[in-house]
C-alpha cells in the first residue's frame, strides 16, 4: 500500500548524514518507529529502510 499522492511501493532518497547530529537523528527516528512497532503494533515504513 502506498501513501496518498505516493504511486510506486519503493522509494529512494538521499540522506544528507554529514554531522553527528544528523546521524544520531536517523537512528533516533529509527528506534523510535522500532518502539512504536513493538508498543502499539502499527507496521512503520521507516523500520523497513535500509542504507549504506
Amino acid at each position: 500500500m502506498s501513501r496518498q499522492g505516493q504511486f510506486a511501493d519503493e522509494v529512494e532518497v538521499e540522506l544528507y548524514q554529514h554531522t553527528d547530529e544528523l546521524v544520531g537523528a536517523f537512528h533516533k527516528a529509527r528506534d523510535f518507529a522500532r518502539f512504536i512497532e513493538e508498543t502499539e503494533g502499527t507496521r512503520q515504513k521507516l523500520c523497513f529502510a535500509t542504507y549504506n
